[in-house]
């Protein structure tokens, strides 16, 4: 599907793109940088990683602008029709460890201050209800999130404002310092936010220039993105809680714990609405059934996977997640720089072959994830980084047969 409206400045692709990353799960980013890697590395890392988001943005933002295309359609343009169905695996598979990572979360803050509500209870009871609300459709979620916006954004800045104290100086020294972890911080900071970076064609093919898509790129990964994060950083340096959501119920009394409650409701509800819907879309092309089976597979599905405790084990569920988004973009960036994103594309064979590194690259991060085999401590980077340089040597090795 080639766009033809060619009218998004770049205030409206920079507010479509940091819709993706307002959200309670961001700011956990942050603060679970800080408890488990230790300040210095936090922001050390927070920087190289948002370098690196930033550039890659860069690169899918030009070919968004050149090619006019929707992610979906690149991808069956470089890869298939096959291509097109591990895209849709992929984003699916991640859009759902999300969806129960926000379930587990509302559940969690229901039980906190309801202790007689068990987790399990508010897992099934919210993700039926989101459930059917996206039975729904678009027109539903779309009311939700016009009314959710503004709340969220102003809750967000009030937590940071109620966090502040004036010993900050003082709760700085008292952080203990942990072990520097450069890597596995900077590829937890990139498996993150990596969904949002390769999903950029989607909304950016539709950029008045190809300015409009570098100013918008910029303000999300240079500003917002990190000040986000930053934010999770601050909250966890003040309160001094290792457990995010202890952590901001910890800033006041039952009043202040009803309203921290309503905002993880209505963030989670918000943010999992647009990722069910997104993984039943992103189903399309490899699964024929029809929308509302999709839909409720797929929330029924992400009931079970909140039972599994992901945010317990946040840094390495990120990680799992996204492994399959890590190889799929480490081949696309490629495969761009390698053609200069000029508009060659390539043959049958040459897409079964990418598809193959995609898979190998996602099968080695996989195995680093059970534990059979690792290059680095992250099953994300090892794919990313197997299907990188098998994309990248192929690429030398076509131009230098070539010559």
């Amino acid at each position: 599907m080639v766009s033809k409206m060619n009218n998004f400045n770049f205030f409206t692709l920079t507010s479509i793109q940091t819709g993706i990353y307002v959200c309670v799960s961001a700011i956990m980013v942050g603060h679970i940088l800080l408890t488990k890697f230790g300040l210095h590395t936090a922001l050390v890392s927070l920087a190289i990683g948002s370098m690196f988001l930033w550039i890659s943005a860069l690169i899918f933002a030009r070919i968004s602008f050149l090619r006019k295309k929707v992610l979906v359609d690149l991808v069956s343009d470089y890869f298939g029709k096959r291509g097109a169905q591990v895209c849709g695996v992929a984003f699916a598979a991640s859009l759902l460890g999300w969806f129960a990572i926000q379930l587990e979360m509302i559940s969690k803050g229901v039980h906190n201050l309801f202790p007689q509500i068990p987790v399990l209870l508010g897992d099934i009871v919210f993700g039926a209800l989101i459930t059917f609300n996206v039975l729904r459709g678009i027109k539903s979620i779309g009311r939700l999130a016009d009314f959710s916006m503004p709340f969220l954004l102003c809750t967000m800045i009030f937590i940071f404002i109620r966090s502040y104290s004036p010993d900050i100086h003082l709760q700085l020294h008292a952080i203990a310092p942990k072990a520097y972890d450069y890597l596995g911080a900077i590829s937890f900071i990139i498996a993150a936010s990596i969904g949002g970076v390769i999903d950029t064609p989607t909304y950016f093919c539709e950029s008045r220039s190809q300015r409009d898509s570098y100013i918008a790129v910029t303000l999300v990964y240079v500003i917002i993105l990190p000040l986000i994060t930053m934010m999770g950083i601050f909250l966890g340096i003040c309160t001094g809680v290792d457990d995010f959501i202890l952590s901001i119920m910890s800033l006041g009394g039952s009043t202040w714990k009803m309203m921290m409650l309503i905002f993880l409701i209505i963030a989670g509800w918000t943010t999992n609405n647009g990722n069910l819907y997104s993984a039943c879309v992103a189903l399309g092309p490899c699964c024929k059934s029809l929308y509302k089976t999709r839909v409720l597979c797929l929330g029924f599905a992400g009931i079970g996977l909140a039972y599994l405790e992901i945010v317990e084990h946040f840094v390495e569920g990120v990680g799992a997640m996204s492994i399959m988004i890590g190889a799929l973009g480490a081949g696309l960036l490629v495969r761009f720089i390698s053609t200069q994103c000029l508009d060659i594309l390539p043959n049958k064979i040459e897409q079964k072959r990418y598809i193959f590194m995609i898979l190998l690259g996602s099968s080695i991060g996989f195995l680093n994830v059970l534990g059979v085999f690792n290059l680095t401590e992250s099953g994300f980077l090892d794919a990313f980084l197997v299907t990188a340089v098998a994309a990248f040597l192929y690429e030398v090795g076509k131009k230098c047969i070539t010559k």
